[in-house]
């Protein structure tokens, strides 16, 4: 661990490089730990799954304000913005003697004309009934996974009342879709703009246009992380998070833009335009994952003071924990619960002697066999409290949710001991080791 004077002779900029650096640290550890490539997975397939229809719906209804002309344009603009513009591979022409290029937004424009047409053929009233049950069940279904995924990684319940989900569905649905037309429209007026820029200036035209492209990302962003966990998410802590994807997303399409190639370059022989499957599927599920490790990051500031982050990421202790410790740790949750207040874990750390990361660990136990429960604070972070009284607790079933398991006990011998201490609170209930309220 570095020690507290080197890292107080800091200059400012270096304090703030380190909090950086811990903060991208704890991040990537977080998504391991929050089981976020499974999240990225099932976000992937509900994506998919209402890409097609949310986009043909979509233009049925927009055609009627931008005419078809108009709606191509705009769908190509989405596109470039997306990265699916970057997706193409080479394929053999009719004889094998040439090659062309297949482009993925080719294609799902192609799909999308056709589907158009055919929907707009039908009988009008089964296009609405049809249309519109489809567009909501599509849309929700794609919303309710990923509050589902933003709330894993926020910590927060999962209560939130019907009249709130919905109305926070349709100010994303219809926020997030303004912001997107209305970013490519500022979009294109400033790209004009730095076009008619004096010909000494024309240096600043690529920078510009790069930082024109990440604000539009920073501000969906920000919009996802502050309106769809089902918790209070502070302005600066979403806006650092945002920032931390915002940078990774418009890198990762960079990426994608100058390495597809080479990652299609041997699938073409075999699959030909089907190779742009697969690179799909990729492109979306690397932008979920991007997507919740900017949640990492601003769930991590809003809870976590810098001090705090450094001690969880530094910490080497053992991987073996007593579970005695989890006896003191619903011990402090008690005497807070006693008292009427929500227990922070920090702070319950802090009062046990105990890192940060070990309380989270014995608290997730905690959590999953029902004996604590996760709450939101007046300030809206957060935090723990008891699932029962404390009288109907006993040391027993704390005991039971985080005994050790036989092949993490360090040897025979240390296993007899905690036995021995085990056994002497097996009758004993949390109540009377809790007879006055917590520390203020």
């Amino acid at each position: 661990m570095t020690p507290p004077s080197a890292r107080t002779g800091r200059t400012r900029t270096q304090r703030t490089l380190a909090y950086l650096h811990d903060l991208a640290r704890h991040g990537g550890r977080q998504l391991v730990r929050d089981r976020a490539p499974q999240l990225a997975a099932a976000l992937s397939y509900r994506t998919v799954f209402s890409l097609i229809p949310v986009l043909v719906l979509s233009l049925i209804a927009l055609k009627a304000f931008y005419g078809e002309q108009g709606i191509r344009e705009l769908l190509d603009r989405v596109m470039v913005y997306l990265g699916f513009s970057e997706l193409s591979v080479s394929a053999a022409g009719v004889e094998g003697s040439e090659e062309v290029r297949v482009q993925f937004t080719q294609m799902l424009e192609e799909f999308i004309g056709r589907a158009t047409q055919s929907v707009t053929q039908l009988n009008f009233r089964a296009i609405t009934i049809v249309s519109v049950g489809l567009f909501l069940y599509a849309a929700i279904s794609l919303l309710i996974q990923i509050e589902q995924a933003f709330n894993q990684v926020c910590k927060a319940g999962s209560g939130r009342r019907l009249i709130s989900r919905l109305t926070t569905y349709w100010t994303l649905l219809t926020l997030g879709s303004v912001g997107l037309v209305s970013s490519l429209f500022i979009g294109d007026q400033l790209a004009g703009a730095v076009n008619r820029l004096p010909e000494w200036l024309s240096w600043a035209a690529t920078p510009l246009g790069i930082s024109i492209q990440l604000g539009a990302t920073w501000l969906l962003f920000l919009l996802a992380y502050t309106r769809m966990p089902n918790t209070r998410v502070e302005l600066i802590p979403a806006a650092i998070g945002a920032l931390f994807a915002g940078l990774l997303w418009e890198g990762a399409k960079w990426g994608l833009s100058n390495f597809v190639g080479l990652v299609v370059k041997g699938h073409t022989a075999v699959y030909g335009p089907l190779a742009l499957i697969p690179i799909v599927l990729l492109w979306i599920y690397v932008t979920w994952l991007i997507v919740l490790f900017g949640l990492e990051i601003t769930y991590a500031v809003q809870t976590l003071r810098a001090d705090a982050l450094h001690r969880r990421l530094t910490y080497r202790g053992s991987g073996v924990v007593d579970n005695l410790a989890a006896v003191a740790v619903m011990r402090e949750i008690a005497r807070d619960f006693n008292v009427g207040r929500t227990s922070d874990p920090d702070r319950v750390a802090a009062r046990c002697g105990l890192p940060e990361s070990v309380v989270d660990t014995l608290c997730d136990r905690l959590r999953e066999v029902g004996l604590v429960r996760r709450v939101e604070s007046e300030r809206g972070e957060s935090c723990l409290s008891l699932a029962r009284p404390a009288e109907n607790i006993t040391a027993a079933e704390i005991l039971a949710a985080t005994r050790i398991a036989p092949e993490q006990e360090p040897n025979q011998a240390m296993a007899k001991i905690i036995a021995v201490q085990q056994g002497a609170l097996e009758s004993v209930k949390l109540s009377e080791l809790t007879p006055g309220g917590a520390p203020a």
